[in-house]
């Protein structure tokens, strides 16, 4: 959950477009037009499946970095 909330920081308008998703979802909801929710509810499904694949290949790419040792000096 860490890695996701460091990544919607890092990526503002993912995170606004997700937010501005959830509310259109709700308003319609309360409009009784259950066929548009259901659509968007889809589209946040996508989204938020999108973020998790971000998150996985971010993380996975550092787990990939090799350690730099320092050189070795000869006494």
């Amino acid at each position: 959950m860490h890695d996701v909330t460091l990544y919607l920081i890092a990526n503002p308008l993912i995170g606004i477009g997700l937010g501005l998703l959830v509310l259109l979802c709700g308003y319609n909801l309360l409009r009784r037009q259950t066929r548009i929710a259901m659509g968007l509810w889809l589209i946040i499904v996508a989204v938020a499946f999108y973020v998790y694949v971000q998150v996985l290949n971010e993380s996975a790419e550092l787990d990939k970095t090799e350690m730099v040792t320092p050189p070795v000096t000869s006494p």
